[in-house]
């Protein structure tokens, strides 16, 4: 069986938007990276980030005025509170 794959397969527009924000950030700052929830629905890609050195919480509480990066990534946002 010969399988082909799509010249265009791969991650959505927004997913590769994410994911590539995420590992610029963290070379960029290297450390206290938080994540807010999955980035994407992808564990592989999930435990890749982990791997690298970003820290998913659940609540913002966790973050402790830390960079934080959500499911959309418009621009670095940083919480103070």
């Amino acid at each position: 069986m010969e399988i082909i794959i799509g010249k265009t397969a791969g991650f959505c527009y927004g997913v590769k938007r994410a994911v590539e924000g995420a590992e610029r950030e963290l070379q960029e700052n290297n450390k206290n990276i938080y994540c807010l929830g999955e980035i994407v629905h992808n564990k592989q890609v999930v435990n890749e980030l982990k791997e690298k050195g970003i820290k998913f919480v659940e609540n913002i509480d966790e973050a402790n005025n830390k960079t934080i990066i959500t499911k959309i990534i418009i621009n670095k946002i940083i919480i103070n509170h």
